[in-house]
């Protein structure tokens, strides 16, 4: 069958590639012919982009922080458009909005939802009715698959509009629990729990996709996606007392600046390589902790002060939760070592329910 998905592909982080790179190959292994529609939040564009970043500026400000921001976006449009262009196939048609959706529908068998925070509208910045499949045939088989609303509840404002738009879909799965709860709590009952796509590919996948070794000593890698001196300070006191070199994956040029030894905007396959040969990782990314856990390595994980609700569910599903740092003092949270085994079992489970919920919902 044909497969159109519409996921945040677009959006210029290593997490939103992967896991649309995992959801092809999840519905390629199924024998599925999978296109992923060229879906891009006006606000995400680099013109838009750069408007942003410079709204309130003078004529002067702006073009000096354009020539910051250029070469930031540059090197994105190499690494995230360059991984994309290599692993899926994308709509020729660039959409920005519902309506060109609904004037140039992709034709397809099935229309699918995927993965990351989709129904995030404070995320999205609004109820994004493209990723509800509003402009899919009434006719057409409509799935979500992994979504997230990156939260524990839909706002109140939404409530009434999502109820509609999700009562048109013939089977929904959600990546967090507390996410399953809140569309049942919608009156929407056909939805069941399925782990983050790049969680449904085993530790040997992501082994071959990564790239060499970046670092060739013992390092402590820090990714951190919000600021916060006291996240900088504790990374270096934790690489120091854990005898580390403290190696910062920076995902800005701007961020050189910041604590620890830059690897600047890596390959796609880097970033998981620098995962997966990390003696330790500290994170408040949601994707940085699922790769650490799904590669066997030790995570420290810190909530960000908003849609911290994903990071909760991970470390809970895998009885992870003593890992969530919650005293800046804790340098010894990864002294005891994980047991991996248990981590992956629970893996093993999911990836069985994510196969049984695709394959009856394609069925």
């Amino acid at each position: 069958m044909k497969v159109e998905v519409i996921t945040l592909h677009s959006i210029k982080n290593y997490g939103s590639v992967l896991q649309t790179l995992a959801t092809k190959e999840k519905f390629q292994s199924l024998g599925h012919d999978v296109e992923f529609i060229n879906y891009v939040r006006k606000d995400t564009t680099e013109k838009n982009m750069y408007r942003a970043y410079t709204r309130n500026d003078n004529a002067l400000k702006a073009t000096a922080k354009h020539a910051l921001l250029y070469p930031t976006m540059r090197r994105w449009r190499h690494v995230f458009g360059g991984f994309l262009d290599r692993n899926v196939t994308l709509t020729e048609r660039m959409y920005t909005s519902e309506k060109q959706l609904e004037e140039h529908t992709p034709v397809a068998d099935v229309y699918c939802t995927g993965s990351d925070q989709v129904w995030n509208s404070e995320w999205n910045q609004g109820l994004e009715e493209a990723f509800y499949l509003k402009f899919a045939p009434d006719e057409a088989k409509k799935i979500a698959y992994s979504a997230s609303i990156g939260r524990d509840d839909f706002a109140e404002w939404e409530k009434p509009e999502v109820s509609s738009l999700l009562s048109r879909y013939d089977a929904i799965s959600m990546r967090e629990e507390s996410a399953v709860e809140a569309v049942r709590n919608l009156g929407i009952e056909n939805v069941c729990h399925v782990s983050d796509p790049t969680l449904q590919l085993d530790r040997a996948y992501w082994e071959r996709l990564a790239a060499p070794p970046v670092v060739n000593e013992n390092y402590v890698l820090i990714y951190q996606l919000n600021k916060s001196k006291q996240f900088d300070d504790y990374a270096l006191r934790f690489a120091q007392l854990h005898h580390c070199k403290p190696v910062r994956l920076c995902v800005r040029y701007d961020q050189m600046r910041l604590p620890g030894s830059p690897v600047l905007i890596p390959e796609v396959e880097e970033f998981v390589s620098l995962i997966a040969n990390a003696k330790y990782v500290i994170t408040d990314s949601f994707h940085a902790t699922a790769f650490s856990l799904n590669l066997n390595r030790e995570v420290v994980c810190i909530y960000p002060k908003k849609f911290s609700s994903r990071l909760a569910n991970i470390l809970k599903a895998t009885n992870m939760e003593h890992r969530h740092l919650t005293d800046y003092s804790q340098f010894d949270i990864a002294d005891d070592p994980t047991d991996f085994d248990r981590v992956n079992h629970y893996f093993d489970q999911e990836r069985a329910n994510g196969d049984a919920f695709l394959q009856e919902a394609l069925g």
